[in-house]
């Protein structure tokens, strides 16, 4: 290395640099070293001292025969910061590398150069994930602890995240998942805190296909899932027999057509608006004197505003206030007498809509 003409600073008696110098590498240099600024040791950079690059990276730290050795700190032109220990020109021990904005931060252990041994990573969510490398490389068993509280156990095979996962809620629910290349794939099951359980299926990464939930309740939703969200045709059977068919549109909300039918064969036909039944709809009895005669409901934001009733030839009765359930009380005596013998409704109960109004229920 010729000093001549490039080094400034301190020499000793045979005129190589020892003490405090600044060098200047020129151009096309191996590794596209810039300045040296720091201490010298006969010739050779050893000590503290400041290396720039042509990059824009700077290392701050200790050299020992023109390398890094020892403590030290890379600043580079990003604006991430690394502090590492080294060993003749090599990360060999602790390093922590954190983002410009200090957000993001990891910190391995590296052998020789490689990062070798357990790993932490802490992004600017505040998501933190703790697992190995091996060689360089992200293997083995991880976990990651979400910014939200929940928590995704999983499994590196070839630096991605493969095989089976779990994914715990903060509030005690849970998923079991799959993994193919870091993106969810496959079937999967979610259990909910009540107790809930959804079958469903990931296809890259995105909920796809058809569903099933399962309520803690003893009830069933079937469903379809289209880019990760609930749409198009649903059925939701409740634990009494009963059956509700309807849509759920572009934004999983339930609209359009719509029949419920009770465990006795009763039906309301309709439309719902946002999951609420709204407009005109048409309810079926399926027992008693009634039986397969229809009424003309109007319902708005669920619920039900007025009711035309048919009793006989030509009668016709329609709901919209008390003196009108008073007529109907006169009208449907014969009707409340079906089921029990004492005024028992034997409809189910739906969107609490009775058959038949008794005085007891009306409070008349």
């Amino acid at each position: 290395m010729a000093f001549e003409e490039d080094y400034n600073g301190e020499l000793d008696t045979d005129g190589l640099p020892n003490g405090k110098g600044h060098f200047k590498f020129k151009d096309g240099d191996a590794i596209d070293r810039k300045i040296y600024e720091g201490e010298w040791i006969q010739g050779q950079m050893t000590g503290q001292g400041q290396m720039s690059f042509v990059s824009g990276d700077v290392y701050d730290g200790s050299f020992l025969n023109g390398v890094p050795h020892g403590p030290g700190r890379f600043t580079y032109a990003s604006g991430d910061v690394e502090t590492a220990d080294f060993e003749n020109g090599l990360r060999h021990g602790l390093s922590r590398y954190v983002s410009m904005s200090g957000s993001n931060v990891e910190e391995a252990m590296f052998w020789e150069g490689i990062p070798d041994g357990p790993a932490t990573f802490r992004s600017a969510t505040g998501t933190v994930e703790e697992f190995n490398y091996n060689q360089g490389v992200r293997e083995g068993l991880a976990i990651r602890k979400l910014h939200t509280g929940d928590t995704l156990e999983f499994k590196y095979i070839d630096g991605e995240i493969n095989g089976p996962a779990k994914l715990t809620r903060q509030d005690g629910g849970y998923e079991n998942l799959q993994f193919v290349n870091g993106a969810r794939q496959g079937p999967a099951e979610e259990i909910t805190a009540v107790g809930s359980r959804e079958e469903r299926m990931y296809t890259n990464g995105i909920l796809q296909g058809p569903a099933v939930l399962y309520g803690a309740n003893g009830d069933k939703l079937e469903f379809s899932y289209r880019d990760g969200g609930k749409f198009g045709a649903m059925a939701y059977f409740f634990r009494d027999g009963s059956v509700e068919r309807s849509f759920f549109d572009a934004n999983g909300l339930q609209n359009g057509p719509t029949q419920l039918t009770w465990a006795n064969g009763a039906k309301r036909e309709g439309h719902k608006a946002n999951g609420q039944w709204q407009g005109q709809l048409y309810y079926e009895y399926a027992e008693g004197p009634r039986k397969g005669k229809r009424d003309l409901e109007v319902w708005d934001q669920g619920k039900m505003v007025s009711s035309q009733k048919y009793y006989g030839e030509g009668d016709t009765i329609t709901i919209n206030d008390w003196d009108d359930l008073k007529k109907l009380q006169v009208l449907g005596q014969e009707d409340c007498n079906v089921g029990d013998g004492a005024g028992k409704r034997t409809t189910p109960e739906k969107d609490v809509y009775y058959d038949c109004i008794s005085p007891e229920v009306s409070g008349l």
